[in-house]
């Protein structure tokens, strides 16, 4: 719905703008700019603005009286939200299927720990960890964004490493990695904690040389 929301509100605004000549790119391309997607595929495939942009649409939450509302027809806040809700709607039945019981946050919302070498369609079934489906979002104690241009993207900020340091005694620390302690994926060690960090488990942190 958030993303739906400024979706409608940005698009809306920038193609109105762009008879002005002072934008390059559609209003679509711009839009998606802004809420998230990076310059380039590989190097920067998503930027923080969406997380800006998620700050700047929750304040008109509680405001009624701006012109961002205002899709050329005069529309108000109330009917802009039921305008993106509809959208929303109208998009799970697309990508979910038409009964809401089918839907989950997890069909959509799915965590993959990538290798460098994953990358390659053959390789990634070997070297990267997941998709798993996973709950939460940047606004969440389960902190899991995604970009708000492409709610589907592996690309995901969260956790990678818990900690729990007991000042009081060392030796009581512990610790989770969303993968495991090794780089090889040979390794027994490469993903044998992802499901703990899954299920919110830990294991000591080895402090003393004994």
């Amino acid at each position: 719905f958030i993303r739906e929301l400024i979706q409608l509100l940005l698009e809306n605004k920038l193609s109105h703008g762009k008879k002005g000549g002072k934008f390059t790119g559609t209003a679509s391309e711009l839009t998606a700019r802004i809420m998230g997607k990076g310059p380039t595929p590989i190097l920067a495939e998503q930027t923080l603005f969406g997380d800006r942009c998620f700050s700047w649409v929750s304040e008109l939450y509680s405001t009624k009286d701006t012109d961002w509302f205002d899709l050329g027809g005069g529309e108000n806040r109330d009917q802009c939200f039921l305008l993106a809700f509809q959208n929303t709607i109208d998009k799970l039945k697309k990508e979910l299927g038409k009964d809401p019981k089918e839907w989950s946050w997890g069909k959509i919302h799915r965590l993959t720990i990538n290798h460098p070498l994953g990358s390659n369609p053959i390789l990634g079934s070997v070297f990267n960890i997941g998709p798993y489906p996973i709950g939460g979002d940047f606004t969440t104690i389960w902190a899991s964004g995604t970009s708000y241009h492409n709610l589907e993207t592996s690309k995901m900020v969260g956790p990678a490493c818990r900690m729990i340091i007991d000042l009081s005694d060392f030796e009581k620390s512990c610790a989770v990695m969303a993968s495991g302690q090794s780089g090889n994926p040979a390794s027994p060690h490469y993903r044998d904690q992802t499901q703990a960090w899954f299920e919110g488990e830990y294991h000591p942190m080895l402090i003393s040389r004994s």
